[in-house]
């Protein structure tokens, strides 16, 4: 009868069918109410050899109910009763033995903290111990008996959070230090003296002894990827948790009562609130990597593509056009659209929504990587969010998760606020008076401090990344970043949305460029790739974006893209002042570059040249003063002619021609102004 309701009660989890998180509630209920007998029959046996009589007085009554709450916390925290845990007696053993010990902890915990010391010793730690070996010879009959298999494979497997890194001795000698002064404070606000008496000074290497043991035990010294805070944290709240437990076994077992209790529990809950502080400084100060960030470089964006599956994306767009289509137009405007008809006007008129199926397209309105994950790789043609990208924490991350779930060729739709809708928006909501008082504090919050080194990691744990404030130029550049093409754009309620079409594989050439100085690739000598340095005055991430401000907006007479959006405020000044070209003399002295010579030009902006021309430049290396200035030219076809001039003087009489330029690129510059538009 037992081996039937044994079998009837316990799913068998080694059958396809049956899967963990199915276990019957009835199997758990029936497991911890023979856990329960099995605890009480231990304390039982050890009272009746303690005191030959199963009676419990009241006071050891008490014992065995307090005993029994902290046995039932235990078991459900540590769920010690679900048996698809365990995939033999072995991992059970060792899941018993740790709630074993946690009981002892916690029960000492509760009695040297209450105040209470005179119970047996033998009455508790033998209870422990009896109630272990008997659980575990009751729970062996029972999985030999009834057939029982934890199972290996469908168990879930929990998330790895870290990844191993090393030893970190700045950590280990300051939580040392950290350790000492919570000791001595403590003993200072007990005894106003840091003076220790003969007791403490032996308990403090006890305490030196703890302190090293839990940091080995949790390994809090060793650095690792944390995805956030909370994991940093836990191994030091763990290790001080550890401390106050072995420290009230330690007092109970070999009865040191005559330790102050504020003294040491009070020295533990210091220690941790002072390494709490010292480890949010060290995490937020950029000493400690972690995992989760934005994927920033080309050699980033290849290692999270590299499992890509073309051939996979390639059979569902072929599916995909052998079903008959219902098109998408209908349910855009009366349904996902219905209270963004300006936005729906506008994709009507940049996209054919006819040919786009319901099945394909998806409307959202979030800012939760999670509502992303969940869509299936490769199914989607048309991808709307209505939800700002400024307020994703990491914008590249989730470019190119949606990369991942829409056809090649298929859309993103999206909107961010710009600085220019950002301040509109800020006009509008104050008066002028009172805007232009308070719009540099909040530029500087929304824009300035979220790029700073350290500001911005204390801007993103406050905000969480929402609410910044992101350039026109720098979410396009992003886009081109993650292999999308921008196909329209149009400012709606002071919001600025694209449709960015899916056009290549994500950038796996070139990193974008942050930093106030960048390393631009450019066309050098004899065709070779070089890259110069200068300091920023465009936008992050401007570079992707050269194409497509050419398509928009073409040259102006003097050579130079016109309205070029990529533009900062303080770099149009560092332009009429040739600050940012200051890094090139770095170029200059380790010989990438000459003195005088023709700019050196990006790929795009080569190939804009004719061919013999292309040609003759390659001769020769770029120069920090260009050509440009000698002549004056006025528009791109006097600029081509100019350089054509030069080099073709400078093939007869190389330092001649040079001398002369120079010297006559300085007179303009000097007494005529001549300046870079």
């Amino acid at each position: 009868m037992m081996r039937a309701l044994l079998l009837t009660s316990i799913p068998l989890f080694n059958s396809k069918e049956a899967k963990p998180e199915s276990g019957s509630r009835q199997t758990t209920v029936l497991f911890l109410g023979l856990d329960f007998i099995v605890l009480t029959v231990s304390f039982l046996l050890v009272n009746y050899l303690k005191r030959h009589t199963f009676h419990l007085d009241d006071r050891y009554l008490v014992l065995y109910w307090l005993l029994a709450a902290t046995w039932l916390l235990i078991s459900l925290v540590t769920r010690k009763h679900h048996l698809y845990k365990y995939d033999s007696l072995k991992s059970a053993f060792v899941h018993f033995g740790k709630a074993a010990v946690f009981i002892v902890y916690l029960l000492s915990i509760f009695l040297i903290l209450l105040g209470i010391y005179g119970y047996s010793r033998l009455q508790l730690f033998g209870s422990v111990a009896a109630f272990f070996g008997l659980e575990m010879l009751v729970f062996s009959g029972i999985f030999i008996y009834a057939g029982i298999r934890g199972r290996k494979s469908g168990m879930v497997t929990p998330v790895q959070s870290i990844q191993f890194r090393d030893f970190s001795v700045l950590l280990f000698i300051a939580d040392m230090a950290l350790i000492t002064a919570a000791f001595y404070l403590m003993n200072y606000f007990k005894r106003n003296t840091f003076v220790l008496d003969a007791n403490y000074e032996d308990l403090i290497f006890l305490i030196y002894a703890l302190w090293l043991g839990t940091a080995i035990f949790t390994r809090k010294f060793i650095r690792y990827n944390y995805r956030n805070f909370y994991y940093a944290v836990t191994p030091y709240i763990k290790a001080a948790i550890l401390m106050a437990a072995i420290m009230s076994v330690i007092v109970y077992a070999f009865q040191m009562f005559y330790v102050s209790r504020l003294q040491i529990f009070g020295g533990f809950i210091l220690f941790l609130v002072l390494e709490l502080l010292f480890y949010a400084v060290y995490y937020y100060s950029g000493f400690e990597k972690r995992i989760i960030k934005d994927i920033e470089t080309a050699a980033e964006v290849k290692d999270a593509f590299q499992h890509e599956e073309l051939p996979f994306e390639l059979e569902k767009i072929r599916e995909a056009r052998q079903r008959r289509i219902v098109p998408v137009t209908e349910k855009m405007k009366n349904w996902y659209l219905r209270n963004h008809p300006l936005l729906f006007e506008h994709l009507q008129a940049s996209l054919d929504l006819e040919q786009i199926d319901e099945s394909d397209a998806v409307v959202l309105n979030t800012h939760t990587m999670y509502n992303i994950d969940v869509l299936e790789n490769h199914s989607k043609s048309l991808f709307v969010n209505l939800h700002p990208v400024n307020d994703f924490r990491h914008l590249n991350r989730y470019f190119l998760e949606v990369h991942k779930k829409i056809y090649n060729g298929g859309y993103l739709v999206g909107c961010v606020n710009t600085i220019n809708t950002h301040r509109n928006r800020f006009f509008q909501k104050y008066s002028n008076l009172i805007a232009n008082i308070l719009y540099p504090f909040d530029f500087m919050i929304h824009r300035v401090i979220p790029k700073l080194p350290f500001f911005g990691k204390i801007y993103f744990f406050i905000t969480r990344g929402k609410n910044r404030v992101i350039s026109k130029s720098e979410t396009f550049g992003r886009l081109y970043f993650c292999g999308f093409k921008i196909v329209g754009e149009k400012v709606i309620d002071d919001c600025l949305y694209f449709i960015a079409r899916r056009v290549k594989n994500p950038s796996v050439e070139k990193s974008p460029s942050y930093g106030p100085t960048i390393k631009l690739k450019r066309i050098g000598l004899d065709g070779k790739p070089m890259y110069i340095y200068k300091f920023r005055t465009m936008h992050p991430y401007s570079e992707f974006l050269q194409e497509y401000v050419y398509w928009q907006n073409r040259l102006d007479e003097n050579g130079k893209f016109r309205d070029d959006f990529r533009l900062t405020e303080w770099g149009r000044v560092f332009r009429k002042l040739w600050i940012d070209e200051l890094p090139q003399l770095v170029n200059f002295w380790r010989g990438d570059i000459g003195l005088v010579g023709v700019r050196a030009l990006s790929e795009h902006y080569f190939g804009l040249y004719p061919k013999e021309l292309q040609e003759l430049r390659t001769r020769f290396k770029p120069g920090l003063v260009p050509p440009y200035y000698a002549d004056m030219p006025e528009s791109f076809e006097d600029i081509l002619e100019s350089e054509r001039r030069y080099l073709m003087a400078k093939e007869q009489h190389p330092v001649m021609t040079d001398f002369k330029y120079f010297f006559l690129a300085w007179y303009n510059i000097i007494f005529k102004r001549a300046r870079s538009h």
